[in-house]
């Protein structure tokens, strides 16, 4: 538990700080009082937070893999593709998507929701 809630909580920080919300030594402070509400259960992140975010930050997860989520570039002001899956983790897990009664669509629906919620077989994260 303690690797995984360093994971999580020093990844959130550091983009904390590297987004400019807070200092380092603000964030600093934040990443101990957030892991200090981990460990002591007062709150808790969905699922994909716990399986997604840090493992590309911490340990290098999926730095030589395939595209990965989109995510809005705050310099380009566009919504682009990262080069990497993980670099930018999915952390939500509510999706609505909608789908028309025909094949096609059917399937284009299938297509996507594989890609939302697809596993990483193989990808374990040093210990």
């Amino acid at each position: 538990m303690k690797q995984l809630i360093h994971r999580i909580c020093r990844t959130i920080a550091d983009w904390g700080i590297q987004d400019g919300y807070y200092s380092k030594a603000d964030g600093e402070v934040f990443y101990q009082e957030l892991t200090w509400l981990c460990v002591n259960q007062f709150g808790a992140f969905n699922s994909p937070v716990w399986f997604n975010v840090g493992l590309y930050h911490q340990y290098g997860v999926g730095k030589n893999s395939d595209k990965g989520n989109w995510f809005y570039n705050r310099k380009t002001h566009e919504a682009e593709r990262a080069k990497t899956q993980y670099e930018f983790p999915q952390c939500s897990a509510c999706f609505i998507q909608s789908v028309q009664d025909n094949m096609e669509s059917i399937m284009q629906l299938a297509s996507s929701e594989a890609m939302l919620f697809q596993v990483r077989v193989g990808h374990v994260a040093p210990i």
